[in-house]
């Protein structure tokens, strides 16, 4: 079970989870907390612009649900929902669909390529 919060950096120590770039001090940040049986409670922090979710987890999270740890002004939790709605948008697109081995970039059939020569008889 993954839990959702939202949180302004104590330090500027923490790296984005997504980016590795250093979240400064009083930015905001996600602070998304997990369990593990090897680790225990686990939290990994992201940027506002750059959180990553599944779509599995997605499922038993919701906005309301998130939980804002710390003050917040009206302008920044409209920043944070906007970031949530930019993360579901983002999750929610159709994926790009896969050529086949057969298939060119434009999606019309691949040529097969000739073999020389010295290949049929198996030459190198």
């Amino acid at each position: 079970m993954v839990s959702l919060s939202v949180e302004h950096a104590k330090s500027g120590r923490a790296s984005c989870k997504t980016c590795r770039q250093k979240i400064g001090k009083g930015e905001i940040r996600w602070v998304k907390t997990s369990e593990s049986e090897a680790f225990g409670t686990v939290k990994a922090y992201s940027h506002l612009k750059c959180l990553k979710l599944s779509k599995k987890s997605l499922k038993d999270l919701e906005f309301e649900n998130i939980e804002f740890d710390g003050d917040f002004s009206k302008e920044e939790t409209k920043e944070v929902k906007k970031a949530w709605k930019e993360c579901i948008a983002a999750l929610t697109q159709s994926p790009a669909k896969k050529r086949s081995k057969t298939e060119s970039k434009d999606g019309s059939p691949k040529k097969k390529k000739r073999k020389t020569k010295k290949e049929k008889r198996g030459r190198s």
